[in-house]
């Protein structure tokens, strides 16, 4: 049958019928992918309950109105301390956004990134190569792994590192260079956004190693399929590295950063006072999706019978990270994720090109996003005003009514505040300076030591924050609240000047 005559009586042939079907079930699918995350982030709204998004804002705000770059510790009572602000270009990012929206930029932001976030990992599962299915599943997994994502500049790492991953990958198996051309552009932004670029630069150290092993496994004659074939990367690969730590280089800061980055993300008081950087508890669902996912990745190269270096070294050592580090979880998911992609065996086969009425059309890709934007604008739209986000929402998790009675009554300062305020009130009360927030590049170890000694009750007179603090701003369940409140020695120091379900205000007597 020619191809003039598949349709009879105006009526598409029963071929065409299912081809549209199939068709309009992608896009389907491929639109619920997309924008799932991101609309139940506009029903549940978890993005307003994150302490470090405030002050990111705050310093976003603090940049517009002065026109600069801050590099000490703004908004804090330790204004003469030097900080670099490793993710000065996300808070210029939400600041503005702020200012075009109000609050609701926060889950907005944060429902853009998971959309983002699906489409990345749908592409780079095979979505772009014919892989739809397989693609569409390993997407929705690893959106399940990662659920815990905020509107904080990580969602940008998760982003460049799965694609710096890919990259690498492709340039691992052909034995080309043409991919890692796009690395510096890469961490020409990375390198502003968050401080986590220092996990990309050591991502890229270990291809380098790996590269190089390579070659000289090869020239002692020991040879493995997977390795591949054809020109070694040693030298292209060294000069892309020179241009990722040129690209470094451009911010605000210079050199510095690289140690700013490191103590931030990886410090002494990182390890000590940050839950997240304890070991992975698995006592959320996503904790079981990730080493499953992992697991199976393993599976995946055993059952290939590949002894690949890089790909089974970076699984490995991503999956002890994520072990490790709860906050690093998101790795062992990436990692994962790409070697499955890379993984090219009969159960994964490229899906075949089919001659019909929507074979070779790229118009679907509009298509697609056009439904994708129309979604999340519609569920957007549905995000109540700031005055409801601040009653409905916020003041459940924050003091906004403390924070009212403190500035109705003209309360005088110093203030001493609940560590995990401490963002939150940049934001709500720039007036008060805030003994302690999230921000640990500037407060350093020992400074955070003092006053978790204070909060923990070690040492009340560790913190000068504390010792000339004149009111106390703490959670109402808090211990260190309750002894204030019930111990004799110190109850007669303090009384209470307001209390309610979330929040005491104290003032030294």
């Amino acid at each position: 049958m020619s191809a003039n005559q598949e349709v009879k009586n105006g009526e598409p042939t029963n071929r065409s019928t299912r081809e549209l079907a199939v068709f309009s079930g992608k896009i389907l699918v491929l639109a619920i992918l997309f924008s799932s995350a991101a609309m139940t982030e506009s029903f549940r709204l978890s993005s307003l309950s994150s302490g470090d998004a405030w002050w990111h804002l705050s310093a976003g705000l603090w940049m517009l109105q002065h026109h600069t770059i801050p590099h000490y510790g703004i908004l804090s009572q330790y204004p003469n301390l030097p900080w670099i602000d490793s993710s000065w270009a996300y808070d210029g990012l939400l600041a503005v956004t702020y200012r075009l929206l109000g609050l609701r930029a926060i889950p907005i932001l944060l429902m853009l990134l998971k959309a983002a976030f699906a489409v990345v990992t749908f592409l780079i599962a095979g979505g772009s190569r014919g892989r739809f299915w397989s693609a569409a599943c390993l997407s929705a997994i690893a959106q399940i792994a990662v659920a815990g994502m905020q509107p904080l500049p990580a969602g940008f790492s998760i982003l460049f590192f799965v694609i710096e991953l890919s990259l690498l990958y492709r340039a691992w198996d052909s034995s080309s260079a043409p991919p890692l051309l796009a690395l510096p552009v890469i961490f020409l932004f990375w390198v502003n956004l968050h401080a986590q670029f220092v996990v990309g630069l050591v991502l890229f150290a270990v291809f380098l190693a790996a590269i190089a092993g390579r070659q000289l496994l090869r020239r002692i004659r020991v040879h493995q399929a997977d390795w591949g074939v054809g020109i070694t990367l040693v030298g292209q690969s060294a000069v892309a590295f020179l241009a990722m730590l040129v690209a470094c280089l451009v911010n605000p800061h210079g050199f510095r950063i690289f140690g700013e980055a490191l103590r931030e993300v990886y410090g002494k008081a990182a390890f000590r006072y940050l839950p997240e950087m304890s070991a992975m508890r698995f006592r959320q669902p996503q904790d079981f999706v990730l080493i499953l996912f992992a697991l199976t990745a393993f599976f995946g190269f055993a059952r290939r019978r590949s002894l690949d270096p890089l790909k089974i070294g970076l699984l490995t050592l991503a999956t002890l990270a994520g072990l490790r580090f709860a906050r690093d979880g998101w790795i062992a998911v990436m990692c994962a994720l790409v070697a499955f992609a890379t993984i090219s065996s009969p159960e994964m086969p490229r899906e075949p090109a089919r001659a019909g009425l929507f074979a070779g059309k790229r118009w679907p890709i509009p298509i697609v996003g056009l439904v994708v934007l129309s979604l999340l604008a519609l569920f957007a739209v549905r995000i109540p005003p700031e005055s409801e986000l601040m009653a409905r929402r916020v003041s459940k998790q924050f003091p906004v009514q403390a924070c009212d009675f403190i500035h109705g009554n003209h309360v005088a300062g110093p203030l001493f505040n609940a560590y995990d305020w401490g963002g939150f009130l940049t934001w709500y009360m720039p007036e008060y300076p805030v003994a302690m927030d999230r921000r640990l590049g500037l407060y350093g170890y020992e400074l955070t030591d003092q006053y978790f000694q204070v909060i923990g009750g070690t040492d009340v007179k560790a913190a000068r924050s504390y010792t000339d603090a004149r009111i106390l701003l703490l959670e109402k369940e808090s211990d260190f609240a309750h002894a204030l409140m019930t111990f004799p020695d110190l109850r007669a120091q303090f009384r209470v000047l307001y209390s309610d379900d979330v929040a005491v205000v104290l003032e030294r007597r």
